[in-house]
């Protein structure tokens, strides 16, 4: 048997408010019913479908029956939900006549099944549901790169409207200061400067715009100059761990990859 202390922390009991349930290993259930009928009710009514048939918008949600639960186990987030939906929209046909109401049925389901029979398709993503209360499970992400570029030149791609808007092949919003915001890849990257120090180190606040509504990870990119070298460490910290390949690979081909690109062209235009 462990000495105390030294067992596995999942399992070690200690005297804090969250000691029953240590990294959301055992099972917690919350009702997410309200919130998803609100949910459900924003993203539905005013949608607009179109088609060869026409075009119609969802004018009104009549009726809202079911239930929905979000529920944690060994730090895995698990949905189940259950709804009966009743849908009135408006008409706006191309020689066709459309019914002016009707109505969508969606079976039990949990996030793992595939959708069959007579589901729809999710219109409230799964990974939006964290606003019930239950904790989003994340993970600790570290890379290293060795750049050929001083640490001053390579600080300054990072914060640099037009050094970023050339690694990165699109529009970007850079305001380089505390509290600063950032957007990039056409808004798929977005969050802020949290912190600057010159050549030496970076802080973001940083999301991916897949991830749960409002979630950010801080991202610390710290600038160890090596002659005419720099190792960049990354520190991403609060990833969601669904998105955490997702993220490295954003880091390393459209961050890094690009940056070598970038700094390679801009030697040979020298020589």
């Amino acid at each position: 048997m462990a000495k105390w202390g030294q067992g596995d922390p999942r399992w070690i009991v200690e005297e804090r408010a969250d000691a029953t349930n240590v990294n959301n290993w055992h099972w917690t259930e919350r009702d997410a019913t309200s919130w998803s009928k609100s949910k459900l009710k924003e993203v539905l009514v005013g949608l607009v479908v179109e088609g060869e048939a026409g075009r119609c918008e969802i004018s009104d949600l009549k009726h809202v029956e079911g239930e929905a639960s979000c529920n944690s186990r060994r730090g895995k987030l698990i949905f189940f939900y259950e709804w009966n939906l009743r849908l009135s929209w408006k008409e706006f046909t191309l020689g066709m006549i459309l019914p002016t109401k009707a109505t969508v049925v969606g079976q039990e389901l949990a996030t793992e099944q595939k959708l069959s029979g007579n589901t729809v398709q999710d219109s409230v993503s799964p990974q939006s549901l964290d606003p019930v209360g239950v904790k989003i499970p994340t993970v600790k992400i570290l890379m290293r790169e060795i750049f050929n570029s001083p640490a001053e030149e390579l600080y300054r791609i990072f914060t640099t409207k037009e050094s970023v808007q050339k690694f990165s092949k699109c529009p970007a919003v850079i305001e380089p200061e505390k509290g600063g915001k950032l957007q990039m890849f056409d808004g798929c990257v977005n969050g802020e400067y949290a912190e600057l120090l010159p050549g030496q180190r970076i802080v973001l606040k940083w999301r991916c715009r897949s991830w749960p509504d409002e979630h950010y990870a801080t991202v610390a990119l710290n600038f160890k100059g090596m002659a005419l070298q720099t190792e960049l460490q990354l520190e991403c910290k609060g990833v969601p761990v669904s998105h955490e390949d997702s993220t490295r690979q954003c880091w390393k081909q459209q961050y890094f990859e690009e940056i070598h690109i970038l700094l390679q062209q801009s030697q040979a235009s020298m020589e």
